[in-house]
């Protein structure tokens, strides 16, 4: 650049608008490129291509605005660029003469190429100069025929002119009549001020002084009807003439404020709202529009429109109120962000700057809101969009929509959100009701169907089409649903459809039916529930509802109603049952209210009903609540029965001093819950006197028990010695006679042996009546687990002789017998009697076959003796524990020892029983009971 203001290149001219950095890249560019030619030996052809771009005007300056002079003013600035930098390529003279030799032969190439270049050129430009001044020729001959023309038709204008003067005057007053009737049926005030007294205001006096004067010397000169209204005047003369301080009283403010901004706007207020009174006294909103004419630097004059916005103000200032109070944020923001409108915004916590003079927002304090910074910054970048955000604890439905001019420019952004909170925690709520219901539907078995078009097909789940026995992909319509139906149940299927398709009666689809399966042939009960929607017509448009198999269900309602009329029975049954029975029943609630009483209950009063509904403390009387609460409640809470007595008092049925007593059975369901307590009172004052009897009885009894039991055993006991003394005189005397020699005769000798038997027989009757003794007065040994089995082999070993003289079999399964606890002699007689019964009675017809075997269960341990003898009739085998009662004579007994064992076992707690068959045997069980304090 240095070398060209040296060299003062005239083609600078085209560069003094570049930047001094843009002629340097373009230079840099054109040196850059003229040494790499040098370098790479193309500077020849690197010359040639920057003519040829000089001639096809490829350069970036025009080419007529270069000559030959440029060129070798150009060159020489580039030679003394080579020439300023050679001493830095090489040191040698002679090669540095060279150089430059070759430099001026490059240069006288470039300057004779340029020469013809430029030739060239110039040859192009006076042809193509040629060619314009032919066709601007052309043009002159064209323009002086037109003029010619235009001559002709001025002449016709001028005699028109006259004739267009008087229309367009008539125009001009018909448009003055539509200009007056436009300005008096404008929907704004129109009015024209001017100055009286003064000529004008000049425009460099101070604000408050142009005010001053406008006020005081202003009047309205022009106004129409609308305006004269808007102040409250009935009509424009009123107001023409009357000076603005007159006409415009300001409620809100002094007139400097409103005209001040008129100055200040340069005399051209637009859309200035004012609070104004009218001359009714009524506050009036008025938007303004003032345009001033100034001449001469003064203010003569001013033109304006007022229109009414009161209305509009104040469906604002509701609709101002309602947003803020509403739901929802409206934000607008300008073009850098600020946001220049919030409302509603209540709903939005404080993010103002308390530093920001100007009171604005900006994003930048959002920044703990950058869901909201971020969508208001996509508005701003031209994208309209909705979104779902969160601002706190709420949700809101935001719309963000870009501002934007005539021009299609992003001038702002505008967003409303709506506060969808309760509408998200509803759809929340809504989506969980729908797994409810979809899981209540399954969990049901429901089936859902859809009709759409009721003449067309239906829309059925697979459940609603397998109720009607078709598979899941067969199709519905009014036909196929009608034929499934069962023919008996169709006509009413019909009728509850037809009513339910009928929107005067308002009825929802609810109706039973059997089906007959289309392909399985299986009769179900159906249920289908549905409800219609209507047009504003009335015509129905859409059918949707629920199916559900209630097959099940209507055996259960048949059985139920089996069930009712058996219940019926058993109630009457019951009554009939409770009624016969003398004593007071009746079932009482966990809240103590009596729901049920027999008949007995009419002993107190007129009738049982009187008792249904009532509380126990109303029944008793609050003398006696305190102890029936106490014991109602004590069965309740152990849930076991609970018996106690008091005395019934009842004068008016004539009842004195009557023991009851009452017993509370609480009634436990299958959950071990009390859903209730059965009731049960029995007057038990004759009981009580005839306990007292029989207690006195059987004192008296017991005394005579005592003394029978005494006389047994002092019997037996003073018979014994008599009894031995006997015995022994008769083997003294056969001994004696036996040593005197003396020979007994075989009668003798009977006689003897008679007399021995019945000593003998004596003695076990004495010994029987001994053991019966001992068990009346309770001779019981200590009671102790026994070994079963240890104890049945000692006694078959005491009677081994027995056994063998009969040929008996005896077999013992005893091995897994339970514990007993007993005496162990008892328990040793009772198995002795019963094993020496079952070998005397045994048959003569077969081997004696005896079987001891153990059992037990709930309460008893069993001891279980079978044999194969001569057995009994079945009315007799009451009789053989009766003491000496004996069924068969043949064999030698006393028939004590059946009833000794029927008296040990009975004295214990436990029992006997017997089966028997005559001529098969009999099987005797013994009941032990068993003790729950006894470890094995």
């Amino acid at each position: 650049m240095k070398a060209s203001h040296d060299n003062e290149l005239p083609l600078l001219k085209f560069f003094e608008d570049h930047s001094q950095e843009e002629k340097f890249n373009i230079t840099k560019r054109y040196i850059v490129e003229y040494l790499q030619n040098f370098i790479y030996g193309t500077a020849v052809e690197g010359i040639i291509t920057s003519l040829e771009e000089w001639k096809d005007d490829k350069l970036v300056l025009p080419r007529t605005g270069v000559s030959p002079l440029d060129m070798a003013l150009l060159e020489k600035g580039r030679k003394s660029i080579l020439l300023e930098f050679l001493p830095l390529y090489t040191k040698n003279l002679k090669k540095a003469l060279e150089i430059v030799n070759e430099i001026e032969s490059f240069y006288s190439f470039q300057s004779v190429k340029s020469i013809e270049y430029f030739s060239d050129i110039q040859n192009e430009e006076i042809l193509k100069k040629n060619q314009e001044l032919t066709h601007a020729y052309e043009q002159l001959k064209e323009s002086n025929e037109e003029l010619r023309r235009t001559e002709e038709l001025l002449k016709e204008s001028n005699d028109n002119l006259e004739d267009i003067v008087k229309a367009r005057t008539a125009q001009i007053v018909e448009s003055e009549e539509r200009y007056k009737a436009f300005i008096n049926q404008s929907s704004e005030g129109i009015w024209r001020l001017e100055l009286n007294g003064i000529d004008g205001i000049p425009v460099d006096l101070p604000v408050a002084k142009q005010i001053e004067l406008l006020y005081s010397f202003g009047y309205f000169a022009e106004c129409n009807a609308r305006m004269a209204k808007m102040h409250g005047y009935k009509d424009v003369s009123a107001v023409l003439d009357k000076k603005l301080q007159d006409i415009m009283s300001f409620a809100n403010f002094s007139p400097y404020g409103y005209f001040n901004s008129f100055i200040e706007s340069g005399y051209n207020l637009k859309d200035a709202e004012s609070l104004e009174i009218d001359n009714e006294g009524h506050i009036v909103y008025i938007l303004n529009n003032i345009q001033g004419i100034v001449e001469n630097g003064m203010l003569v004059r001013a033109w304006g429109t007022q229109r009414d916005i009161t209305d509009e103000k104040n469906t604002e200032e509701r609709l101002r109120y309602v947003v803020n109070n509403a739901p929802i944020i409206i934000w607008s923001l300008d073009k850098t962000g600020n946001v220049v409108l919030a409302e509603g915004k209540t709903l939005m916590p404080d993010v103002r700057d308390n530093d920001n003079e100007d009171g604005k927002i900006s994003l930048k304090e959002l920044k703990y809101l950058p869901e909201l910074s971020a969508s208001a910054m996509r508005a701003l970048e031209g994208e309209a969009f909705a979104r779902i955000i969160k601002i706190g604890d709420k949700s809101f439905e935001a719309h963000f929509s870009p501002l934007k001019d005539y021009m299609g420019k992003v001038t702002g952004a505008v967003n409303v959100a709506i506060d969808i909170t309760d509408r998200v925690t509803i759809e929340k709520k809504l989506l969980e009701s729908e797994d409810r219901l979809r899981m209540s539907i399954e969990a049901a078995d429901l089936g859902t169907w859809d009709i759409a078009d009721l003449s067309g097909e239906y829309v059925w789940d697979e459940r609603s089409k397998r109720f009607f026995g078709l598979n899941k992909n067969a199709k519905i319509n009014y036909e196929v649903f009608f034929n499934a139906i069962h023919i008996n149940d169709r006509q009413h299927v019909k009728d509850a459809i037809e009513a339910a398709l009928r929107e005067d009666k308002e009825n929802d689809l609810d109706v039973e039916f059997r089906t007959i399966g289309y392909e399985d042939k299986k009769l179900r009960w159906v249920r289908i529930r549905g409800k219609a929607y209507f047009r504003k017509s009335g015509e129905p448009f859409r059918f949707i509802g629920t199916s559900q198999d209630i097959t099940d269900k209507k055996e259960q309602e048949n059985e139920l109603i089996t069930l009712a009329g058996k219940l019926s029975e058993s109630q009457y049954r019951l009554n009939l049952i409770t009624n016969a029975i003398p004593a007071f029943i009746s079932y009482i609630t966990p809240d103590k209210k009596y729901i049920f009483a027999n008949n007995y209950y009419k002993k107190l009063f007129h009738s049982r009903e009187v008792v249904i509904g009532r509380t126990i403390s109303e029944l008793v009387g609050l003398e006696n609540a305190s102890l029936f609460h106490g014991q109602f409640e004590k069965a309740v809470r152990e849930k076991r029965n609970v018996t106690f007595d008091y005395v019934l008092n009842k004068e008016d049925v004539g009842i004195f001093n009557s023991n009851i007593r009452v017993t509370y059975i609480p009634d436990i369901d299958d959950d071990g819950l009390v859903r209730g307590v059965v009731a049960m009172g029995v007057d038990i004052t004759e009981s009580i006197r005839y306990e007292r009897d029989l207690e006195k009885k059987n004192k008296e009894l017991s005394k005579i028990n005592n003394d029978l039991d005494n006389f047994i055993y002092t019997a037996s006991h003073d018979l014994k010695a008599p009894v031995t003394n006997i015995e022994g005189l008769v083997s003294s005397l056969v001994e004696t006679l036996e040593e005197s020699n003396c020979s007994l005769s075989d009668e003798t000798k009977l006689v003897v042996s008679l007399i021995k038997d019945s000593v003998g027989r004596f003695q076990v009757t004495i010994k029987d009546l001994s053991e019966i003794g001992k068990i009346q007065k309770n001779f019981v040994e200590d009671v102790s687990y026994i070994n079963v089995k240890e104890i049945i082999e000692e006694t078959e070993l005491s009677i081994e002789n027995k056994i063998q003289e009969a040929n008996a079999q005896i077999d013992l399964e005893v091995h897994d017998c339970p514990a007993i606890s007993f005496s162990r002699s008892n328990f040793r007689s009772v198995v002795y009697n019963l094993l020496t019964n079952a070998l005397k009675y045994r048959s003569p017809e077969r081997k004696p076959h005896i079987t001891i075997k153990c059992m037990a269960d709930k309460d008893y341990s069993i001891l279980e003796f079978k044999d194969n003898g001569l057995g009994m009739k079945e009315h007799l085998k009451s009789k053989i524990f009766q003491m000496f009662k004996r069924l068969h004579d043949h064999v030698e007994g006393t028939g004590v020892g059946l009833y000794l064992v029927k008296r040990i076992i009975d004295n214990s707690g436990g029992r006997i029983e017997v089966d028997t068959k005559e001529g098969e045997g009999s099987v005797f069980r013994i009941f032990f009971r068993r003790s729950p304090h006894l470890s094995a």
